[in-house]
């Protein structure tokens, strides 16, 4: 299924199941199918399961236009109002998490009932008072190190050869444009969402890969403190790296129900 943007851009999306609603958000680079090991589960639980492509990813149109973050916030907005959903909870991984957090910032909280972010921390560059960032991130080397970023082995658990086989394929099917979408990895990885997160008034889990190559898995429990209070948790993944939804699906499902349960 697909649907069309304001600006004109096709977006692949998948609605499956009946029930309250989940949309779930790859990251950049990250195809729909990545949720593949979440959907069945949490459609069997009796929920309502959207995933979708971002613009210049997969299924979706591949054309350099609009490449931000706040273009891709409005996108899930856009989708959320032709889709006609209210009481959403949004599961993003990695850039995803930005995405949801660009589509608060836009659109505040209204239709939104809780937030899951996965292994993203809410500002990917470091600082003297901030050493959450990616690899050795700053202002100086910002070109070089989003191309580090991509070089970087991201899962660090085995991930099911059936589960990999399916995303090659896909890949193969619809490549992924490194080159053409760096202005999107640098727009993204030049936000700093803390002030978001400080204003959000909805539940949110905050999950981290504890052995991610990205960033200190701590990002996640540092995020709760700051969300207002009583509104956050977080749960780290022993020896997952950026993947957990892939790499420790079984146990990333019972965290993210439970969360969702309450």
């Amino acid at each position: 299924m697909e649907f069309t943007t304001s600006d004109q851009i096709k977006i692949a999306y998948t609605d499956q199941g009946h029930g309250p609603v989940l949309v779930f958000l790859a990251g950049y680079s990250g195809i729909k199918e990545e949720w593949q090991q979440q959907v069945p589960f949490f459609i069997k639980q009796g929920y309502r399961v959207i995933t979708f492509d971002a613009r210049n990813h997969g299924h979706s149109t591949h054309r350099e236009l609009n490449l931000k973050i706040a273009r891709l916030g409005q996108d899930l907005a856009e989708l959320m109002d032709y889709l006609q959903l209210n009481n959403v909870s949004l599961i993003g991984h990695s850039m995803g998490a930005a995405v949801i957090w660009s589509y608060c910032m836009l659109h505040s909280t209204s239709k939104i009932r809780c937030i899951v972010t996965t292994d993203e921390s809410p500002y990917p560059m470091n600082s003297r008072d901030w050493q959450y960032g990616v690899l050795n991130l700053n202002w100086e080397n910002v070109a070089l190190a989003a191309a580090t970023v991509m070089q970087t082995k991201m899962a660090q658990l085995p991930i099911a050869e059936a589960v990999k086989d399916n995303l090659r394929a896909e890949h193969e099917s619809h490549p992924f444009d490194f080159e053409g979408n760096q202005i999107l990895l640098r727009n993204h990885l030049t936000q700093d969402w803390r002030d978001l997160i400080a204003s959000l008034t909805v539940p949110q889990l905050y999950l981290a890969g504890g052995a991610s190559p990205l960033w200190d898995a701590s990002h996640a429990q540092v995020c709760t403190k700051l969300a207002l209070p009583g509104l956050a948790q977080y749960h780290i993944f022993p020896g997952a790296g950026h993947l957990p939804q892939l790499e420790v699906p079984i146990t990333y499902n019972k965290v993210v129900h439970e969360f969702l349960k309450h």
